[in-house]
């Protein structure tokens, strides 16, 4: 009985791992699939310094992509078209150092029409521990996101040790589509305290689809959040989660607009932990849940279908 439970397992593992692909992937150590382009008061402009390849600071490899702020303008790094077809779930990842000042930040959007309409990614797809500003409801990066980039501090330089990975769960815009692009796009407020900042360094971003979620490593020494059940809910659910220590939780549940319809906070022991929810009162739908806890993030979806 044992072998064959480790053989089903085996076989189990090996179909999750072959029904991933990654679809698109740049490190910037050949000719970039991604161009630049700006707009100055809204309009397009030819009259801006277009991100460049850059050997001073990388994650992998010898080459990262760069830019620096450019007063009265918005700067786009827009990937070529890719597909997604015939997947359900899709996955962005890149590593970055975005030495920006708070009220400029950049932000990453997602079209699924080939770049005729874009959509910004924000708390509701993220899966890593940054802290964003949000200013027009558009989450940005900025030097504020990491305490490894030191907010307001125009003299030290960055290294390679002030890179971060990211992820973001693009499946709800991108999944299952034949045009898909990417655009990493930042702004100048024109606020004088912005200038002096490093500017915003990229390496290391692709795109990986899943056919299935994913099987779930469940470690007592890792924070650790399930999937609720049921999921479909008809209104009542339960979700499990784990903490490595004892310490301070934040649970939120939040709906496609971003907007918090759920939250608790409280103290809680090491060990595994479970939170029955009455969501009755609120519309059918797409939800997602965080935890945070001691400056990390876990996200999941839900569905509610009364």
């Amino acid at each position: 009985m044992k072998k064959v439970i480790l053989f089903v397992f085996a076989v189990t593992m090996v179909s999750f791992l072959s029904a991933q692909t990654i679809v698109f992937q740049e490190g910037f150590e050949t000719n970039p699939s991604f161009t630049t382009t700006a707009d100055s008061a809204g309009f397009p402009t030819a009259n801006f310094k277009a991100w460049a390849i850059t050997s001073h600071l990388y994650k992998s490899g010898v080459k990262s992509d760069s830019n620096t702020l450019q007063a009265g303008k918005t700067i786009y790094l827009t990937s070529n078209s890719f597909s997604t077809a015939g997947y359900p779930y899709a996955y962005l990842e890149f590593s970055h150092i975005c030495k920006l000042y708070f009220l400029d930040g950049g932000n990453i959007e997602v079209s699924n029409d080939n770049g005729l309409t874009w959509t910004s990614l924000s708390i509701i797809q993220y899966q890593g521990t940054a802290t964003f500003i949000v200013t027009g409801g558009i989450y940005k990066y900025c030097e504020s996101s990491y305490t490894d980039w030191i907010a307001g501090d125009t003299i030290t330089k960055p290294t390679n040790l002030w890179w971060k990975n990211e992820k973001f769960d693009i499946s709800s815009i991108a999944a299952n589509k034949a045009n898909v692009k990417i655009r990493f796009t930042y702004s100048s407020t024109g606020n004088l305290l912005g200038y002096g900042r490093y500017g915003w360094l990229l390496d290391d971003i692709k795109v990986t689809l899943n056919t299935v979620i994913g099987i779930e490593e469940f470690d007592m020494n890792k924070l650790w959040l399930g999937q609720n059940t049921p999921n479909p809910t008809n209104g009542l659910t339960c979700i499990e989660y784990n903490l490595p220590n004892a310490g301070e939780i934040k649970f939120d549940i939040i709906n496609l607009f971003g907007q918090k319809v759920y939250s608790i906070a409280e103290t809680e022991m090491a060990g595994k932990h479970k939170v029955n929810i009455d969501l009755n009162k609120l519309a059918d739908g797409i939800y997602y849940y965080t935890l945070e806890f001691k400056g990390k993030r876990l996200n999941k979806k839900m569905l509610i279908n009364k």
